[in-house]
């Protein structure tokens, strides 16, 4: 069990990532609100979505990920992280409808390609069965 304190935010940021490079910061409004926001409002002030991307970025590099969705709380220019570590996030049509879903794409075909092209080895799962039997 986690006991959180509940931020009182000004923004609430959701930054999906790909491939440690790409973020892209998308206001939203987490549930029970609507999600993600109308089309014209989706979009974050340019110095607030500049720092959520940059820190998403960071954090993915920190810890290796190669795909992630961080959201982030901003109350007076601080910013919260709340969900930090979606590493399979949703990157659906019905969520990013037109104003994302391209660049989502793009850069996920852009990131397979180059993983596919590249002599970097793929990591192999455990092998839970051995894991058990010990």
């Amino acid at each position: 069990m986690m006991l959180q304190e509940f931020i009182e935010w000004d923004t609430y940021i959701r930054v999906p990532t790909i491939g440690r490079r790409w973020a892209r910061a998308i206001l939203y409004d987490p549930p029970p609100g609507p999600r993600w926001l109308p089309p014209g409002l989706r979009h974050p002030a340019r110095g607030i979505r500049d720092q959520a991307e940059e820190l998403s970025l960071l954090f993915n590099r920190a810890l290796g990920y190669d795909m992630n969705a961080l959201e982030f709380a901003v109350k007076d220019g601080l910013f919260y992280g709340i969900d930090l570590t979606n590493y399979t996030p949703d990157m659906d049509y019905r969520s990013f409808k037109d104003a994302h879903f391209p660049w989502a794409v793009e850069k996920m075909a852009e990131f397979a390609v180059e993983k596919a092209l590249s002599d970097e080895p793929t990591p192999q799962a455990p092998d839970f069965r051995t894991l058990m039997l010990r």
